[in-house]
């Protein structure tokens, strides 16, 4: 039993337990006279159920599913009967609450006549692993039955993101309530832009599995008053039987494709730039796998995975591009992929940004275009200082391979900032999807670790770059041949590095190993006193020069204090 005595608070819910095939009665009771309809909405987690107007099941009197609703006016009586039914043989918790709009209201859903039932106030939704579709009926407004396209309602999608990899029903339930009248839904919820060539009441979204999500619409009327369609949920995954389907599939194909990705990030951020052929290779691997799941995926529409495939394309075009240097012997040519690698990264983060807000990206025409005219841009501002260019792309490229695998892993969404790029590339309708990815504790930590990354790199290249030069200037001195030799042979040059860090490592040790020995021989300095002023050697006239205190007080480690109350005064 709901009731809605006090009206002022727009709506009565409650929690309850439904049994095992159970069928049970929802009364709303001492309902106003200014209330024209009620929206009764019932949300279960994860287990649909049924709702009716009566209690009997026929053709437009019920809805079955996990966030539903229907809609019956009041017609001046003060109590509503509804009948909810769970076929289910075990025990469901379901948030039941009942919305109260007054006659100047659009009735959400009054015009859905291609619904289960007359009247819809209910959101139809849908998802794959890279869409999401929400769809939604009109409303009517000024009548009960006359429906008319003209009326003037205006409708304005909502939605919002819960904790990430949140499955607790607790969370499930609050996010739906925050989602129930309009002033909590402008409060906590985002506003989903109306795409320019799609349909008014569908929105299409990119689908983010193990992040909540939580939709809702509302229709505003011409006079202003306002009515909110039921919320719906979804996790873009099934997690009925468990969890595992809302992440990426470890195979254990992907658990070493993800460590060895890491591990090269690492070395592509902290080395590539000094080991260049290595870094060739790896830069035109990484190119050569994305453009071939990108074709493979586009024109091969089989649900074979192309991530092998990909992959292993992506080497043997790292191998043709490494070749490139053999051949031609041309850095600038050969610093392209890296630079337009991590042109292309930079462009992805702007896109995810602006890409909402600026409708003329929903063309594709205008969205390449732009996207490889600001990647290029980026790239030929950079072709003049190819060295630096290259260690800040290597620094760039690397980082993010690092974080990718680690974001995979504990579920943040910094991952989809190049994820979308390629689902724009494969997915057919993706450019009328709203993008938004939430920026949740996971992602922050993978945003700090980047930009952790990037600090750590600089203040380690700047460090080896003044270590190694100096180091390299003591090998003029041997014959011009072994300087050659040290600089052409990428082995030595192997060596000559790990020579360097071992000396730099011994150098260190032996001045920390100094540092100890000159401290336990040092005799142990004095108290610091509560007042200290410098003592003039004239006035020590009167002191033994002999004495223990007055020697160590004259070591020319320590500048020499007297306590200000007992220094002496001559004459």
């Amino acid at each position: 039993m709901l009731s809605l005595k006090n009206y002022t608070i727009e709506y009565a819910s409650k929690q309850v337990t439904l049994p095992a095939n159970a069928s049970i009665t929802i009364q709303v009771t001492e309902i106003s006279n200014n209330v024209s309809f009620i929206v009764l909405q019932v949300h279960t987690f994860l287990y649909p159920v049924t709702l009716k107007y009566t209690n009997d099941i026929t053709n437009n009197n019920n809805v079955n599913g996990t966030n539903i609703g229907l809609v019956k006016f009041t017609k001046l009586k003060s109590t509503l009967i509804f009948y909810l039914r769970s076929f289910h043989n075990w025990k469901i918790h379901a948030l039941i609450a009942a919305v109260g709009y007054t006659d100047k209201s659009p009735v959400p859903g009054g015009c859905a006549l291609a619904s289960p039932t007359e009247m819809a106030p209910y959101l139809d939704i849908n998802y794959t692993d890279s869409i999401i579709s929400v769809n939604g009926g009109p409303s009517s407004y000024n009548s009960t039955t006359y429906c008319n396209k003209t009326s003037g309602v205006k409708y304005t999608f909502y939605h919002t993101f819960v904790p990430e990899w949140d499955f607790t029903e607790e969370t499930y339930f609050t996010s739906i309530l925050n989602m129930m009248t309009y002033d909590s839904v402008i409060y906590r919820s985002l506003v989903a832009l109306e795409a320019p060539t799609g349909p008014i009441l569908q929105r299409l979204f990119s689908s983010y599995p193990g992040i909540g999500r939580v939709f809702t619409i509302v229709a505003t009327a011409p006079s202003g008053a306002v009515s909110v369609y039921v919320p719906t949920f979804t996790y873009s995954c099934n997690i009925t039987i468990n969890t595992d389907s809302c992440g990426l599939p470890m195979t254990t194909f992907v658990k070493v494709e993800n460590a060895l990705l890491a591990f090269v990030g690492l070395f592509i951020c902290f080395k590539g730039h000094r080991y260049y052929h290595t870094n060739l290779f790896v830069m035109g691997s990484v190119t050569g796998t994305f453009v071939s799941y990108v074709l493979l995926t586009k024109f091969l529409p089989t649900e074979v995975d192309f991530i092998m495939i990909a992959t292993v394309i992506g080497m043997v075009f790292g191998v043709i591009w490494t070749s490139t240097w053999w051949c031609l012997h041309s850095p600038i040519l050969s610093v392209v992929i890296p630079l337009l690698n991590c042109c292309c990264l930079i462009t992805a983060i702007l896109y995810s940004i602006i890409r909402d807000l600026l409708p003329v990206f929903e063309s594709d025409i205008n969205y390449w275009i732009t996207f490889f005219s600001v990647s290029l841009m980026f790239l030929f501002l950079s072709l003049p200082r190819p060295l630096s260019s290259n260690i800040s792309a290597c620094c760039v490229i690397g980082a993010f391979m690092t974080i990718v695998p680690i974001a995979i892993s504990v579920g943040s969404s910094i991952a989809y900032v190049f994820i979308n790029v390629i689902r724009r590339a494969t997915v057919k309708g993706f450019n009328l999807a709203n993008t938004e990815f939430p920026t949740q504790v996971p992602g922050e930590y993978m945003q700090a670790f980047w930009f952790l990354f990037l600090y750590i790199q600089i203040i380690v290249t700047v460090f080896m770059s003044y270590f190694i030069a100096f180091f390299e200037n003591i090998v003029f001195v041997f014959p011009r041949r072994v300087n050659e030799l040290l600089h052409r042979t990428y082995a030595q040059r192997v060596v000559l590095d790990t020579v360097l860090w071992l000396f730099a490592i011994l150098l260190i040790w032996l001045g920390r190993w100094r540092q100890m020995a000159q401290a336990k021989n040092r005799p142990p300095f004095p108290p610091t006193p509560v007042v200290l002023r410098r003592d003039d050697p004239e006035e020590r006239v009167n002191r033994d020069v002999h004495d223990e205190n007055t020697s160590l007080m004259a070591d020319a480690n320590y500048p020499n204090y007297t306590l200000a109350s007992e220094s002496t005064t001559a004459g």
